[in-house]
């Protein structure tokens, strides 16, 4: 955000950077798929342009993580947690493939509509906790996994800005995930593709990748005022990897590996809460009052205090 600031204080125009603060706002309230919600379509050529236009799903992963934790507190039993996700998950599914036909984005950015992606992983998360693996056979779990890989695959592929998503579409990639999740291991093929180094890798610098690649697209589009050429993509993916794997190594690692003691005691705990909170109250200062006529008149204010 502070980067995307920066670039945004230098390349947008006052109109385009004023409403770049207000999402600035919304995501630190927690709040950036309602902000977005009202502003765009994800797949729209306007979206292109929005540097935090993907902080939409960390939102989405936000509000499950404040709400799923508070089953734990009331409900013991792994079969009554599992029946609960279960139907919740069903709901949220149904709910989703009803919206999406009638207000696709409402569907596509909301939570409720989304969670069931989310609480299929916490099933398969519990069931391993609790049951461990499932080994049905050499061969049967080789050829699941491999299933897994060719449905995310195909949703690679096959999907574009014509896709009506999220719909039934989108049991490829979440259901193909769990089979990978639940089934692959090293001597399957899937395995054997997700473990050899490259792989490894990448999957260990995704989460940051995913953070920097939207701001490196848009402001690149933005710089050019047009849609890069193939050749200046791959430059712009490469890029993301490398800020993904700086942050990476500078950001992430040093947050999960502490000097000084046990990362879980409240000692140490405290740095992170105070540099967090402090840099979620800056953004969401500098967001508010340097909008403060546009913010008063978003909807998604009302939500934020509420």
């Amino acid at each position: 955000v502070a980067a995307s600031f920066v670039a945004g204080w230098f390349l947008m125009d006052p109109d385009t950077f004023s409403d770049f603060l207000n999402s600035m706002l919304a995501v630190g309230g927690f709040a950036a798929n309602f902000h977005f919600w009202g502003e765009s379509h994800y797949f729209g050529p306007a979206a292109e342009t929005l540097p935090l236009l993907h902080t939409w799903s960390l939102a989405v992963e936000e509000h499950f993580y404040i709400f799923f934790p508070l089953v734990f507190m009331w409900i013991r039993s792994f079969r009554h947690i599992v029946w609960l996700l279960v139907v919740t998950a069903i709901v949220s599914f149904v709910s989703c493939v009803w919206t999406v036909q009638i207000h696709a984005p409402t569907a596509f950015f909301l939570s409720p509509f989304r969670f069931w992606e989310l609480l299929i992983g916490a099933f398969c998360a519990l069931w391993i906790a609790e049951k461990g693996f499932p080994r049905p056979g050499k061969f049967t779990g080789a050829l699941l996994g491999v299933f897994g890989m060719l449905a995310i695959v195909f949703s690679i592929v096959i999907f574009d800005d014509e896709t009506l998503f999220p719909s039934h579409w989108a049991l490829l990639p979440v259901v193909g995930t769990a089979l990978i999740i639940l089934f692959a291991d090293a001597r399957g093929i899937a395995g054997i593709l997700l473990t050899n180094a490259p792989a490894v890798w990448v999957g260990l610098i995704s989460y940051s990748a995913y953070l920097w690649h939207q701001p490196v697209f848009a402001y690149a589009r933005i710089w050019q005022g047009s849609e890069p050429g193939l050749t200046t993509m791959w430059v712009l993916s490469a890029l993301s990897l490398v800020l993904g794997w700086l942050s990476y190594r500078f950001v992430e690692q040093p947050f999960r590996k502490q000097k000084g003691g046990d990362r879980s005691s409240p000692s140490s705990r405290k740095p992170v809460a105070v540099a967090g909170g402090s840099l979620a109250a800056t953004m969401a200062i500098a967001g508010f009052f340097h909008t403060f006529p546009a913010v008063q008149q978003n909807s998604y204010l009302a939500f934020l205090i509420a």
